[in-house]
């Protein structure tokens, strides 16, 4: 069993309260984390929290859907690079742990003009998630049965498929289960607090920011999240194509598949992201016209297991959707292909 993570000595009032049990993830834009990481360099011997808010507003180094951070997202900025062993604290403030070395490699690049991280600052990023133990305790430890990883490359190697479905609400609020798909050990998030922590914080970063793991909603199952095994420039449209043409054929002169089968086959089974075997299935119909039929469903259909607005919205952003805007269930191609 993993043991939390000991309190810092030298942990400032404002760094660390408020995090219960390990709780201190947010929804963050590690852009933003980046060029902030960048400002504290600039202070070798440390600058105060209300020093650098300033500093971060006045240069605009991180930015918000509304404009200028809130003072509570700034502190959760703090917080989270304190958290992930970036920065170090003292009696004159805070200042970069220059001797980590994904802490140097991510100060050895220029940080980035807008909300994209370089592919080496996510992977520097990436090793200071996965080897923090708050994270891999309510989070990363399910994708990896009976062992760690302590790299990206190692979790994209040895990480296996999780699941996270809503429970019924109870009095206190909504409820979250993460189970592992293949030794069915789970993860109760019973607490507003926690499924902000994990589903919408650390599961964000895996997913939107460090590109660590995809994700599907299959009805009947739950949102499916699976390493990203295959990517770099290497990968795209013309592998997928090459796999989509590889499948069995049924008998006679056509095939049809399910997209969320290939989801499954393609994303789960081998490593692609999304939005690549998305990108194969477009490549497909736009390259073979009248030998492969892209076959939609009704939106109420796609989302007919949602039991929220906000659960619809997300299960019909996974899904295909042609040109014309349809919802695409299956594809049906020559077997002549």
């Amino acid at each position: 069993m993993i043991q939390a993570s000991p309190q810092h000595r030298n942990e400032p009032r404002d760094l660390g309260g408020g995090t219960e049990r390990g709780f201190w993830m947010r929804s963050l834009r590690f852009a933003g984390l980046h060029r902030v990481l960048h400002l504290i360099s600039q202070h070798p011997e440390g600058i105060r929290a209300r020093d650098l808010n300033r500093e971060i507003v006045a240069h605009a180094l991180y930015r918000t859907e509304r404009g200028t951070p809130k003072k509570s997202t700034l502190y959760h900025c703090r917080n989270t690079l304190f958290r992930l062993g970036a920065i170090r604290c003292s009696r004159r403030g805070v200042f970069v742990a220059s001797d980590h070395p994904a802490v140097r490699a991510l100060l050895q690049g220029p940080p980035p003009t807008g909300d994209v991280l370089s592919e080496k600052a996510r992977e520097s990023f990436g090793t200071l998630v996965i080897n923090n133990q708050d994270c891999h305790r309510h989070f990363f430890r399910l994708f990896l049965p009976g062992t760690r990883a302590l790299s990206p490359e190692q979790f994209r190697t040895c990480a296996q498929p999780v699941v996270w479905r809503a429970l019924p609400p109870t009095k206190t609020g909504r409820r979250v289960e993460l189970r592992s798909a293949s030794t069915q050990d789970s993860i109760a998030l019973a607490s507003p607090i926690e499924v902000q922590s994990i589903l919408y914080g650390v599961r964000y970063w895996a997913w939107e920011e460090l590109q660590l793991i995809d994700e599907f909603f299959e009805t009947g199952r739950g949102s499916v999240m699976y390493p990203v095994r295959l990517r770099g420039p290497a990968v795209g449209a013309a592998t997928v194509l090459e796999r989509l043409l590889a499948l069995p054929r049924e008998p006679g002169d056509w095939t049809t598949v399910s997209v969320n089968d290939l989801l499954r086959q393609l994303g789960e089974g081998d490593g692609y992201r999304v939005a690549t075997v998305f990108d194969g299935i477009r490549t497909l119909a736009l390259q073979h016209r009248g030998y492969v039929v892209l076959i939609p469903t009704i939106p109420n259909m796609a989302a007919m297991s949602a039991t929220s607005r906000n659960r619809e919205a997300l299960e019909l952003g996974g899904y295909f959707k042609d040109s014309h805007g349809r919802i695409i269930s299956h594809v049906r191609f020559h077997n002549s292909l």
